[in-house]
């Protein structure tokens, strides 16, 4: 059997979750009502940061091990918001506090400010789904 060689690698993973959620964030502040495709937005984003989240643990982890404690904890710091707005929005998102969900996503987008994606992107809409995928991570986190 062969090895299985992954093409994507931690930092790729975070750009392309990046700019996803920019994109997401964009499409919701063109709308004008709250629908359910914003709903399906939101819910990506949670995703994508906990997704985030997961390749900053595993990116930090190789260099715990070789000693590296400096340059882990600061790599650490610079991506610790990544959870807590996660979580703040997931919060709000539960609560369906629309006025909140926007000041959280205004500061996600300020986060990723240096971040640019172009109108002819190739990235269709990466929110499609995410709404069922969340009550799912919803209903596992329940047991």
């Amino acid at each position: 059997m062969s090895r299985v060689v992954s093409t994507q690698n931690l930092g790729t993973q975070r750009k392309r979750l990046s700019k996803s959620i920019v994109l997401a964030i964009r499409e919701i502040l063109k709308k004008q009502a709250f629908d359910s495709e914003v709903n399906e937005m939101v819910a990506y984003i949670v995703i994508a940061l906990n997704a985030i989240n997961v390749t900053i643990d595993a990116a930090i982890e190789p260099w715990e091990k070789r000693g590296y404690w400096v340059k882990a904890d600061r790599f650490m710091l610079d991506w610790n918001w990544v959870i807590k707005l996660s979580s703040k929005l997931k919060t709000e998102f539960n609560n369906k506090n629309w006025d909140e969900i926007i000041t959280v996503l205004i500061e996600i987008g300020m986060k990723f400010n240096s971040i640019q994606v172009s109108d002819k992107h190739r990235m269709g809409k990466p929110w499609v789904g995410a709404l069922e995928e969340y009550e799912l991570q919803e209903l596992h986190l329940d047991d």
